[in-house]
């Protein structure tokens, strides 16, 4: 998975959008939890924090079904956790079919977003 370093704006920013349990329990999510990254289209699947400062966050990239090319087959939840279950795909979101608004996406890649080093460290600074 990649690392991207970007400021604790961005990680406050994306870390309240969090769809991680809507998607788990579904696959409808809101266009309103869409994020733009790097002129992708994302949604925030997850977060860590410490001391009420998030840590690490990670994003899942989508695109439309017209314009999927990956090589697995995009299946919803229950089917994606059900070949999990017998060994033949890898949990984790890639893959994964959702809706958004009546319109249907494709997981195909995700990040962890970390906080730039020189913030990271002003943050444990102002803990002492």
């Amino acid at each position: 998975m990649e690392i991207v370093k970007v400021p604790y704006s961005k990680l406050d920013e994306y870390a309240i959008l969090s769809v991680s349990s809507v998607i788990s329990q579904a696959d409808k999510v809101s266009k309103s939890f869409i994020v733009r990254f790097r002129n992708k289209q994302h949604l925030s699947t997850g977060n860590v924090s410490m001391n009420m400062k998030y840590t690490r966050l990670h994003l899942c990239e989508i695109v439309h079904i017209s314009n999927y090319t990956g090589k697995l087959k995009p299946l919803s939840h229950s089917d994606h956790w059900r070949e999990v279950n017998d060994g033949k795909r890898e949990r984790g979101y890639i893959g994964r079919l959702i809706s958004i608004d009546g319109q249907k996406y494709v997981i195909v890649n995700q990040i962890q977003l970390e906080p730039i080093s020189g913030e990271e460290e002003e943050g444990q600074l102002a803990l002492f």
